[in-house]
């Protein structure tokens, strides 16, 4: 069964932050979404905390546009950068993804598990979904759906792969 029972799946795809200065960007997304039969909203672009912020402007244009047409935004590794909460704030992210070196500590380290629980209180707060990436067990799958985690990736759910083999790994998971 599914790690999270009753979530619809999406398709996540990280974006190099040199793609973020392309204003033909969320265009170019969406004509791979039509072109595929899938809906912008099924679609999760994520953005590293770390490149987001460095030019804050850039990202902001690139992230409105692709949220216009549906896009969801998940602002990636969060916990390892330095962003203001202020500067995160004022981008129209959808989702935190909770970096992996905390989610894959919190069954030796309780600084890791105040960690996972502090941007999970933060991301809800903000009204904002909460991912746990990194998740290698079912104990560490357990403490994130216990604390609220909305999503989780991982080895323990599925490895990266190809969109087909992604499209045949969810018929399974049905």
């Amino acid at each position: 069964g599914d790690a999270f029972p009753g979530k619809p799946h999406h398709v996540a795809v990280n974006l190099s932050p040199v793609l973020l200065g392309d204003v033909r960007l969320a265009d170019h997304f969406q004509q791979i979404t039509q072109r595929h039969g899938v809906s912008n909203e099924r679609v999760m672009l994520e953005i590293t905390e770390t490149s987001a912020m460095k030019e804050p402007t850039v990202t902001l244009s690139a992230a409105t546009r692709l949220r216009l047409k549906g896009f969801r935004l998940s602002i990636d590794d969060f916990g390892v950068g330095y962003s203001s909460l202020v500067q995160l704030i004022r981008m129209p992210f959808s989702e935190m993804k909770i970096d992996i070196s905390f989610v894959r500590a919190v069954n030796t380290s309780e600084e890791a598990r105040k960690v996972v629980i502090a941007i999970t209180g933060l991301a809800r707060s903000l009204g904002l979904g909460v991912t746990a990436e990194g998740v290698e067990g079912s104990a560490v799958l357990d403490f994130v759906q216990t604390i609220g985690c909305e999503m989780a990736q991982g080895y323990h759910i599925g490895r990266p792969m190809p969109g087909e083999a992604a499209s045949q790994w969810q018929n399974l998971r049905k």
